[in-house]
């Protein structure tokens, strides 16, 4: 169960915070979220610093592995005790940290981790409002939370102060190169900033988050992005590369990212080479290989999204998928020829209708012409899918 006792540093250090960015915001009873910065340890956690490299949203970043937890196991009993405080308490911090500017609520203090003034040293971050890290974290943050409210029924007085900011955050804007902007005060790609700098935090509302992949004029920006920024990386960030195009269901420049990631970021005994080893990589690695084979995010399972020429014919078994789904799935010829979906919660079953016959009761039947087939499943049902 979810206690303030076990978050009391990172409630500690968001007192601290916005005592001395925000006074006038402090809540004297601790009513002021919770923070984490970049780094973590047993028995300690890193907290935020003023003008530093990473803004607020890292906590928020945080949270959402606490959502798709939820989301892939439909735990309600996590939802309710963990993962709503957690998010209730990271939405407090964050509109705290919202400044009115022009009708759009921005984070102030704000930074996108790592990079750094053009032209400047290594330690010369640069700081600024609004950045597409913070307002995207803030965006999946207040979304999720009324979303998980919604969810368990829950009324709160805080959802009205959500509500009014969410749809002024601006999360993603495009710029003049026809990038996402990783800065408010971009025009061009690389005004401001590393131009291959190896975070591309700019893009984690369509990698971890979901927020971009509600647009098809955003996916298309997040390709010219990635294409400007380029794939050249290490560790974590050359498998956040792999991810992020895998999300754009683009087979071609995954699988470049594939052979990119083998011959220059694997040592011979399979560690990510990240100095001196960087398990993020490895993890990373597999998750973007997962999601060229199989997605959930857009609320259906979509079944070899991204599955590049190399890979026609093959297999996968257990693969997981939100809403509480089992996956194994073999394909020839880059099309499905057999699968099953088992379903370990009561559930809907939405799935990207690619012309096949699926069964519940032993007969089959033909998928129906919409572009979304959708079941109503027990626990324990199988779903199997043939050509």
């Amino acid at each position: 169960k979810y206690n303030q006792a076990y978050f009391k540093k990172a409630h500690l250090l968001a007192d601290d915070y916005i005592k001395t960015l925000y006074p006038g915001k402090y809540d004297e009873d601790g009513n002021n979220g919770w923070i984490i910065g970049t780094g973590a340890w047993p028995y300690n956690i890193e907290g935020l610093k003023t003008r530093n490299h990473s803004g607020p949203g890292m906590g928020a970043l945080t949270s959402l592995l606490f959502y798709e937890y939820y989301r892939f196991t439909l735990d309600k009993h996590f939802l309710r005790e963990i993962c709503y405080p957690i998010f209730k308490d990271m939405s407090i911090f964050l509109l705290k940290n919202l400044t009115l500017i022009d009708d759009k609520y921005l984070i102030n203090n704000s930074a996108s981790p790592e990079n750094i003034i053009t032209g400047g040293n290594w330690n010369d971050y640069y700081v600024t409002t609004g950045c597409a890290f913070d307002q995207q974290m803030a965006y999946e943050t207040f979304s999720k939370t009324i979303e998980i409210s919604k969810i368990l029924n829950i009324k709160d007085e805080l959802f009205d102060d959500l509500n009014q900011v969410i749809n002024n955050l601006d999360p993603v804007l495009i710029g003049e190169d026809g990038q996402i902007k990783e800065y408010r005060e971009e025009n061009h790609y690389g005004d401001i900033g590393e131009k291959h700098h190896r975070h591309i935090s700019h893009l984690l509302g369509l990698y971890p988050g979901y927020v971009i992949s509600n647009k098809k004029t955003w996916l298309k920006a997040s390709e010219t992005t990635l294409n400007y920024r380029g794939d050249e990386s290490t560790g974590w960030a050359a498998a956040h590369r792999l991810c992020l195009w895998s999300r754009t269901k683009n087979s071609k420049r995954s699988m470049d990212l594939v052979h990119s990631f083998i011959s220059n970021n694997i040592l011979y005994n399979l560690w990510d080479s990240h100095p001196p080893f960087q398990i993020d990589g490895n993890f990373g690695y597999a998750a973007g290989v997962s999601e060229m084979l199989i997605q959930s995010h857009e609320g259906f399972i979509d079944l070899l999204p991204t599955l590049p020429k190399e890979w026609n014919s093959g297999y996968f078994k257990g693969l997981r998928a939100r809403n509480g789904f089992v996956v194994d799935c073999k394909f020839k010829n880059s099309k499905i020829v057999k699968a099953t979906i088992l379903a370990e919660k009561d559930s809907s079953l939405v799935l990207k209708n690619k012309k096949f016959y699926y069964s519940t009761d032993g007969k089959f039947y033909k998928s129906v012409k919409s572009k979304l087939l959708r079941l109503k499943v027990k626990a324990g049902d199988k779903i199997y899918i043939k050509q």
